[in-house]
């Protein structure tokens, strides 16, 4: 489902009473008493915003149908919840040197960014099981992903994407405010 380029085909698009927006949006994005887009959808006004225990928030708002302003929002992308969605593992490799250029000097285990690896579960809509492991994909305001394997997990599939570098700083890393003990957000130290 493509508004720039229609040939790649239409999916169904599942709504509910009930979505899911990923956290980064409901932390900092998403604020009380204010309007929000609801991307392929519409505007929302959020008439509540609660923390949860679990470090998550419920939130409330108004479909507001009749309003087309989209142009002063912030624009979410959303998921309804109850709809059969799957989860991936996103990774994100960043650069395996530290440095710009290898100097002759320079001690190699100095350089090496032994951080180099993030990853975490998200959720996706169902429909990532027409897709096969070597596809690519795009999740909108994130980014594009390779589909790195597809393995039967009991009654279902486990996927795992792997981001594909587009020149923007959308993806895993690039919230690394966000990664601490207990973030989703896994950061791996290669031994």
């Amino acid at each position: 489902m493509s508004k720039l380029t229609p040939a790649l085909g239409e999916r169904p698009l599942w709504r509910s009473n009930n979505i899911l927006v990923d956290f980064v949006d409901a932390d900092k994005l998403i604020k009380e008493g204010e309007k929000v887009t609801l991307m392929n959808w519409g505007n929302v006004q959020i008439k509540t915003k609660q923390l949860q225990p679990d470090g998550s928030y419920l939130m409330q708002g108004e479909f507001l149908k009749e309003d087309k302003d989209f142009k002063s929002t912030a624009k979410v992308t959303w998921l309804a919840d109850g709809t059969n969605l799957l989860t991936a593992e996103l990774v994100e490799y960043d650069h395996l040197i530290k440095t710009k250029k290898v100097e002759e000097d320079v001690d190699f285990e100095n350089i090496v960014n032994v951080n180099s690896k993030f990853s975490a579960l998200y959720y996706v809509d169902n429909h990532i099981r027409t897709l096969n492991a070597g596809q690519f994909l795009q999740f909108e305001r994130k980014g594009y992903y390779k589909i790195d394997s597809v393995v039967q997990a009991g009654n279902d599939l486990k996927y795992t994407l792997i981001y594909t570098p587009d020149g923007k700083a959308v993806g895993l890393n690039s919230q690394g405010g966000l990664i601490t003990e207990n973030s989703e957000i896994k950061r791996e130290t290669l031994e």
